[in-house]
């Protein structure tokens, strides 16, 4: 197996954090929405996968993994192993130690919806308690129980399977009296209530967790909260988490592979998986870099920034370098990271901005262009640098450590646990796929 291992970019004159190694095997503040309109046009402006990709027939998804099989039968290339070496934001404050999800009630997530339901309209928005089963699991089922189309039915995201999982679906309007008490084998039911569209991905505000840490130190609830506080201030660095880049681990490998035309995989949807899992790679890798730098929290010339009450984007321009810096300290507007693609909003050409962006991508071999050859499948986009962390908490008793806090749609619990816990190795759960 080749190894790839990724150096930091530069030494800094200033005294490095202690650093984990994190493998990739192959593999934003909270925004008060305060209109389902805005809420709608934001996530649009995003790129967000649109539904139609998620509404697979059911055929198509039992061949994947026969189509993966032989694609990877039918390729001589050896699997890629990213490792790359990346600090933690808190490295001056001790971790808490202890594992986490012995048992499902351990991880408990609840969504927050980004617009109540209207009480009228064509479609059903329930309100489900999921546990031991994949966010598609439980779709199959209340379809089936139902009696609708799996592909009718709407989720604003996918969620752990081993965890307690609150979140909203969307089901073609039926008697919300028939739905409301609606219990299955890993599936409750805890409201219906009408509304005019279906649910779209990416349609919510944020995520709230609930999250039991075992086998703490017997100061963790201290420790603990030292570490909150500074990310409640400092806020998260927004990298993608571990379960992004599959069980195995190459799934970021041969989403490269494919970009370069060394590996073909038939079916659509593992294809765009797979290059998106290598879109995430090279933002936590870039992420890395300017954590390594000191520039997380910085403004650069030319960077993308992100403001965090609408999501809107802008360009820091050398006027304006002194007033952008002072708005990112006031966590008004933070910086975005790339999402390759060929319609990303780029910095402008000649900037240190782009020339950060434009290296990494070149030490992958890959010229921008490349994108635009899978279309829709990699149209590409921006990621905020920095997550909010909002309504955190931390109790101990005896040595189990509860967390609370609440962070915004897309970003990783699993990123936070790591600066808690401070484990020897990454924390990855199973993914939900």
């Amino acid at each position: 197996m080749d190894v790839r291992v990724v150096v930091p970019l530069a030494e800094v004159d200033r005294p490095r954090p202690p650093e984990r190694a994190i493998q990739f095997l192959v593999g934003g503040g909270e925004q008060a929405l305060d209109a389902e309109a805005r809420v709608v046009a934001a996530i649009d402006a995003e790129q967000r996968v649109p539904q139609a990709r998620q509404s697979v027939d059911r055929r198509r998804r039992r061949g994947a993994r026969g189509h993966e099989e032989r694609d990877r039968r039918e390729t001589t290339h050896a699997a890629i192993v990213y490792s790359r070496a990346v600090p933690y934001l808190t490295a001056q404050l001790p971790g808490t130690g202890g594992l986490i999800k012995a048992v499902p009630e351990d991880f408990v997530v609840e969504e927050l919806p980004a617009y109540a339901p209207s009480g009228e309209g064509q479609h059903l928005f329930l309100t489900v308690e999921k546990r031991g089963i994949t966010t598609r699991e439980m779709v199959l089922r209340i379809a089936r129980e139902l009696g609708v189309d799996p592909d009718d039915v709407g989720v604003a995201g996918q969620k752990d399977k081993q965890a307690v999982a609150r979140q909203v679906i969307s089901v073609p309007a039926i008697d919300p009296a028939r739905a409301a008490n609606l219990k299955l084998e890993g599936v409750e039911v805890l409201s219906a209530a009408r509304h005019q569209h279906k649910l779209r991905t990416g349609h919510l505000r944020g995520n709230k967790f609930t999250i039991a840490i075992r086998g703490v130190v017997d100061d963790g609830e201290a420790r603990a909260r030292a570490i909150l506080d500074q990310l409640t201030a400092a806020w998260l660095p927004n990298r993608f988490g571990e379960q992004r880049f599959g069980s195995v681990g190459d799934n970021a490998g041969d989403g490269r592979k494919i970009l370069l035309g060394q590996l073909h995989v038939e079916d659509r949807f593992r294809r765009r998986f797979l290059i998106s899992a290598f879109q995430a790679l090279l933002f936590n890798r870039y992420l890395a870099a300017r954590m390594e730098e000191g520039l997380l929290h910085r403004a650069m010339l030319g960077d993308v920034m992100q403001r965090t009450d609408s999501g809107g984007l802008f360009v820091v321009t050398a006027e304006d370098m002194a007033y952008t810096q002072a708005r990112v300290e006031m966590r008004q507007i933070v910086p975005t990271g790339p999402i390759y693609g060929y319609t990303m909003f780029t910095p402008p050409e000649g900037t240190p901005a782009a020339q950060r962006e434009s290296s990494l991508l070149a030490e992958e071999g890959i010229a921008p262009s490349v994108f635009g050859q899978f279309g829709k499948l990699a149209p590409g986009t921006r990621r905020a640098l920095l997550a909010r962390v909002t309504g955190t908490s931390a109790r101990q008793a005896d040595d189990v450590l509860t967390l609370s806090f609440a962070l915004p749609s897309g970003s990783y619990a699993t990123v936070l646990l790591e600066e808690v816990m401070k484990p020897g190795e990454p924390i990855k759960l199973q993914a939900d796929s």
